[in-house]
């Protein structure tokens, strides 16, 4: 440092930054350790001296690092902060205490199976956030990727581009190691300067990462232009050519990912992560951990004796040898790793672990201390080479119901329930000021323990207690070398407090009490900053409650994310991606279908099928499986046996909707509990041939439900719905509102109420009820649902279209504040008043006229075309194919949905395909809860139920017929006039029908 370069950095650092000392690096580029001074932490400073930055913009690089800099992933490094002159760059990311994939395989060779795949899992998972966020890395290797404690962390993600793009030079990207992309790893598109090429040139560098860790050698070797020209042109060598034990659909996994053409590859990282997920754990069985033998040394150019090329690929030699070489290599000196990490072999049955309460003599705080310590030991244990242990808050769920202290009968039972192959029981015992905890580990199916630990800590040190046994239970289960190193850090807490409050978090939403939770996950970080457990719940259940996102527990949650379990991570990472309803579908079942006893992931999997999937057409019945694990998983939650629920009454199964329901109000406490109950005693009345249960019990529930909706901003809106859409809450709400039950939430309750009161067919009151709503104050969704329903009333029938005008000129002369989707939804709304006035001319004004430019914006011009179309005879598949495209690729609801649902199933019935037109009908079973689908469900799916009917009766289910034909004629009981054909022909319909029946 005698050159002066750490003086001048340090004066660019000023405070913010204390220079400690080089780490390494050399020519141009240097590596320094450095403390932030604000936050006590460790960081690495990666510096370009004059010459290598010769040519280069500090502000253009400035302003390209600031995209990077909004990567938030538990397995990237984030790049802090970066600045310079246009003689000196810098840029600063978080010091990792580890060592680099490179490091690790010039060490040891291939990689064990196990660890191989989970690494790139972990890559991967990182690129398919970062590609989300429109980045790609371009320069993937085994120096990128870095190894802390158990897991892996990609690093420089997009540093090379942002050198490139303020200026610098390819020989100066050279000289710092920081090339666009490594011969030995890059894409032939990347090789050959392709302007084309994006994030599938990243998934070819993987694939290449893939077969090294897999084979211990890289696909091609050799001189750079040879490797360069055997990427564009040599066979994809075989995984399986070179080690034995590889699973047939990982070695092809590879191969696709090395694909020459970048069509021929997964076109995502999410789609490779899906891949891997099915082939190492199919049915929840955990891949083979045999260690492979050293791979044999590669031929010059891997692969160049294969098969010969196309004419084609022939062609690239040539442009290939041209390309200038960029050797490449990572400037990481210092890495420092935790432990060993080498998976040795585990006694047979030991993989799976449920750790279950240690029972006590009785005293509460010990009882306590032994259901503490099945989370800390369950979390400290999972993850340690091939090891798994059953999710805690699964045990402990169901460890409630059983005897305690736990029998060892009873542990065994519920281990092997659960999916278990092994147990831990045992008991704490006081010893004066301390405790003593004895523990063994049983395979399931054996009575003499394999493993016994025992350990004495003052009562109050759970990591002291949890460290000691967690180390001679790791001893005890390996079978070949030395054990590794649990990874410490990943225990829940070190606070007694926190975890406890964070228990509490977890008994209190088990009953419903959703202010309590996040009360308590609240007292669980204030006690422990670091307790990314509990940021993860009070996160995941401000979402469920609808409730708005707290900024700091999203960014504490994603600053932390590297201390969570894989399966913790995996769930996170999902719920960050911006996908498509189906395939957010699909990559949660994916996610529980890996880790069976995961509730949360089977859980959210049913919820995601119960409020959306009818509506990109997934049965709410496939909710069903999931909701069934979760009663092995979860058997005293209330929200699980509320969904279960809600899934009967969509099914038209009253006797299980009444059970399921009873047992949610039982276990739910507050105003839930009341709502639960009144929803039981509704479908109890209609069991017994009765139209609702005793009006007062209701308005009681009412009254409960409406003070908790002061509470919650967004369940204010649903205030006005009565019990979640009770079906007699017409008569009731307005009773409720003149008791006063409603004071302070009179617009909320003319939302909810002028939409059930549309919903009778009786526009005329309901109309007045919705303008009320048209504020500013409102949601978008909100302001426009007179306009939304005078519009689709008109084109209905319901509504003369002379007032659906005046309620259209009166919202657009009001000026309200609307996002871009909101302007063109009231233009589509429009559009389709001049396609009930036969107007073609304006309908082609309308579509013009909608300038929103996001998949929804861009799919209603075309959806006015498609309507004008259809009423002119031209069938409805210009419809059909502009919702299967919503169905696969959009995230929104859109109001033109109803209408094309309605005319496709029309269309698909009189062509004698019910069974169709139910996949598209069925979008009214959706529990949907955001304002836009609740609005126009509410409103118009009483006329949906009819066109069911319909297609129900053609497919000869008559019992299912007769349920849609009662629901219209239940709901829809002020019809207007041009709604009386429907409902006597319903009415005739269900009378023959349960003559039927009966029969």
């Amino acid at each position: 440092m005698s050159d002066g370069l750490a003086e001048r950095l340090q004066a660019m650092l000023g405070e913010a930054l204390a220079l400690e000392r080089e780490l390494g690096g050399g020519g141009m580029a240097r590596v320094f350790l450095a403390t932030d001074r604000a936050l006590g932490r460790r960081v690495v400073v990666k510096v370009l001296d004059a010459e290598g930055s010769s040519g280069a913009s500090a502000e253009r690089f400035r302003r390209e690092v600031k995209t990077i800099a909004n990567l938030q992933h538990p397995h990237i490094v984030p790049v802090l902060t970066a600045g310079g002159t246009d003689t000196l760059l810098w840029y600063a990311m978080p010091f990792v205490s580890g060592e680099s994939l490179r490091a690790r395989l010039v060490r040891e060779g291939a990689l064990p199976l196990a660890d191989a795949l989970r690494i790139a899992r972990e890559v991967l998972d990182a690129l398919s956030y970062a590609h989300e966020q429109g980045i790609v890395h371009r320069d993937v290797k085994p120096e990128n990727i870095l190894l802390e404690g158990r897991h892996a962390v990609v690093a420089d993600f997009g540093v090379a581009k942002a050198l490139a793009d303020a200026g610098l030079s390819s020989s100066g990207l050279t000289s710092i190691g920081m090339a666009l992309g490594t011969p030995a790893y890059m894409a032939p598109e990347q090789a050959m300067a392709d302007p084309t090429t994006n994030h599938r040139a990243d998934l070819y560098a993987t694939g290449a990462v893939i077969y090294e860790m897999l084979v211990g050698a890289p696909p091609y070797s050799g001189a750079a232009q040879a490797v360069i020209a055997a990427h564009a042109t040599a066979p994809v060598p075989r995984v399986e050519d070179r080690r034995g034990d590889v699973p047939p659909a990982v070695a092809q996994l590879a191969a696709r990912l090395m694909a020459k053409s970048a069509a021929e590859r997964p076109q995502s990282a999410m789609e490779a992560l899906t891949i891997l997920d099915g082939v190492t754990t199919p049915g929840g069985s955990a891949v083979s951990l045999t260690t492979p033998q050293p791979a044999a040394h590669a031929d010059p150019v891997a692969g160049a004796s294969g098969a010969a090329a196309t004419g084609g690929r022939r062609s690239l030699v040539g442009r290939a040898a041209a390309i200038s070489v960029l050797v490449a290599g990572l400037l990481a000196g210092g890495w420092w790793w935790r432990g060993q990490r080498n998976a040795s072999p585990v006694a047979e049955g030991t993989d799976l672990i449920a750790v279950t309460p240690l029972g006590t003599s009785g005293d509460s705080v010990i009882t306590r201390l032994g259901r503490d310590l099945v989370v800390t030991l369950s979390t400290n244990l999972d993850g340690v080479g091939s090891l798994r242990t059953i999710d805690a808050m699964t045990v402990l769920m169901n460890s409630a119901r059983l005897p305690q202290p736990l029998p060892l009968s009873d542990a065994r039972n519920l281990a092997t329930t659960l999916g278990a192959r092994s147990v831990v029981h045992g008991s704490l015992v006081p010893e004066g000021a301390a405790v003593r905890a004895s523990l063994a580990l049983y395979r399931v199916g054996e009575a003499e323990p394999l493993v016994r630990a025992t350990a004495l800590a003052p009562a109050g040190e759970i990591r002291a207690l949890t460290d000691s046994l967690t180390w001679q239970l790791l001893r005890g289960v390996w079978r070949k070398g030395k054990a590794p190193s649990p990874y410490i850090a990943s225990v829940a807490t070190p606070s007694m407090e926190a975890l406890r409050a964070f228990l509490d978090g977890e008994a209190k939403f088990e009953k419903l009490d959703v202010n309590g939770a996040l009360e308590a996950y609240k007292r669980a970080t204030d006690a422990d900053s670091n307790f990314v457990q509990a940021y993860l719940r009070r996160d995941w259940l401000l979402n469920w409650s609808l409730q708005p996102e707290d900024a700091v527990v999203r960014s504490r949650l994603l600053a932390l994310g590297a201390r969570l379990s894989e399966r913790d991570r995996r769930f996170v990472a999902l719920r960050e991606m911006s996908l498509p309803t189906v395939q957010r579908v699909d990559s949660m079942r994916a996610l529980a279908a890996a880790y069976p006893d995961y509730a949360l992931a089977q859980y959210t999997a049913a919820d995601l099928i119960i409020h959306g999937g009818p509506v990109v057409g997934i049965p709410v019945a496939e909710a069903r499986p999931f909701l069934s694990r979760l009663d092995v998983l979860a058997p005293d939650h209330a929200d699980n046996a509320w969904h279960a629920g809600m899934v009967a009454v969509a099914l038209d199964d009253t006797a299980e909707a009444i059970r399921r329901l009873g047992a949610a109000e039982r276990g739910a406490t507050g105003a839930n509990r009341s709502m639960l109950g009144e929803l039981r005693r509704f479908w109890q009345a209609v069991a017994a041939g009765r139209r609702g249960p005793e009006r007062d019990s209701t308005l009681l529930a009412l009254a409960a439900f409406a003070e908790y909706a002061r509470t919650q901003p967004a369940i204010a809106w649903f205030a006005g719905f009565g019990i979640v859409g009770h079906p007699d809450a017409g008569d009731l709400v307005p009773l409720a509102r003149a008791r006063g039950t409603y004071v302070g939430l009179e617009t909320q309750v003319d939302f909810g109420q002028g939409l059930l009161t549309a919903a009778r067919g009786d526009y005329a009151a309901a109309l007045p009820m919705l303008e009320r709503v048209e504020i500013d104050g409102s949601p978008d969704a909100v302001k426009l649902t007179a306009a939304r329903v005078a519009a689709l009333g008109a084109w209905a029938g319901g509504v003369p279209r002379e007032e659906a005008e005046r309620v259209l000129a009166r919202v657009r002369g009001k000026h309200l504040r609307l996002s871009s989707i909101g302007a063109a939804e009231l233009q589509w709304l429009d559009g389709l008043l001049a396609l009930a006035g036969d107007d073609s001319a304006r309908l082609v004004r309308a579509a013009q006229s909608i300038a929103d430019t996001s998949q929804v914006g861009r799919a209603l011009p075309r959806s006015l075309r498609a309507l004008w179309r259809e009423r002119r005879g031209a069938g409805a598949d210009s419809l059909m194919a502009l919702e299967d495209e919503a169905m696969r690729t959009a995230a929104t609801f859109s109001s033109a949905l109803p209408v094309h649902r309605l005319l496709i199933g029309r269309a698909l019935v009189r062509a004698n395909q019910p069974a169709r037109a139910e996949h598209y009908l069925q979008w009214t079973d959706a529990l949907v809860t955001s304002l836009r689908p609740v609005a126009v469900q509410a409103a118009f799916g009483a006329l949906n139920s009819y066109q069911r009917g319909l297609a129900f009766e053609a497919a000869g289910d008559k019992r299912r017929a007769a349920i849609m034909y009662q629901r219209l004629l239940h709901t829809v009981d002020r019809p207007p006039p041009a709604y009386k054909p429907q409902l006597d022909d319903a009415r005739s319909r269900l009378a023959k029908l349960v003559g039927d029946v009966k029969k």
